[in-house]
């Protein structure tokens, strides 16, 4: 997903749960009314409205290039963290009527915001029933493309306030990646790193395997 720095010639190539909602405010907060959304909502950028989240090496030959990444793994959780263990926000993925998504979970037998030993268990059905959860588990290479080296940099979350240096205005932290830790079983991470298979080749280079 690119967001562009029209002002600066810089753009950035993130994914589902890498700072996507944090580039959304930088740039509104940088480009100001000249960003490139389709409306506002509340003084706010709404979501980046794209044809395709898709990666598109088109039109981006003058700019900059910067490719964010992040521990496969961890992005993981974080989905899990941020779209899952929160039910309400869960559930209006699921279906705007609360009601609604509570009786699709209940007939799939299902429980609403599990924990994350039943989420890795049963991360089919609920992907089955939730299109927000297959979108946010795509990998990493959908959103940035087949190769890292057409990029300028390659930017770890971790060391995210590079771009912003390079922007030259704070980054809004719209989640905090030290927040409380969860606890990953045994079980639990060997589905997540079977999820993510493609994602830990892809940026082995990056986060080396243990």
């Amino acid at each position: 997903m690119p967001y562009s720095f029209e002002s600066k010639k810089i753009v950035v190539f993130t994914s589902r749960k890498v700072a996507s909602a944090s580039l959304r405010n930088m740039i509104y907060e940088v480009e100001g009314e000249d960003a490139d959304f389709v409306e506002w909502v509340n003084s706010r950028p709404p979501e980046k409205r794209l044809v395709s989240s898709r990666f598109e090496p088109a039109g981006w030959e003058d700019y900059r290039k910067i490719a964010l990444v992040r521990n496969p793994v961890d992005r993981f959780v974080s989905l899990y963290k941020h779209r899952v263990a929160k039910k309400t926000s869960f559930l209006r993925k699921i279906d705007p009527d609360r009601r609604k998504a509570r009786n699709i979970l209940a007939e799939a037998g299902l429980p609403i915001g599990p924990d994350l030993d039943t989420f890795c268990r049963e991360l089919k059905r609920y992907c089955a029933i939730s299109s927000d959860i297959r979108i946010h588990i795509l990998p990493q290479k959908h959103f940035l493309g087949p190769s890292l080296d057409w990029y300028d940099d390659v930017v770890k979350l971790e060391d995210i306030d590079f771009i912003a240096q390079l922007i030259g205005h704070d980054m809004p932290h719209t989640h905090k990646t030290h927040s409380e830790q969860i606890r990953i079983t045994p079980e639990s991470r060997a589905i997540i790193e079977n999820n993510c298979k493609e994602d830990i080749a892809f940026l082995a280079k990056y986060y080396p395997a243990a």
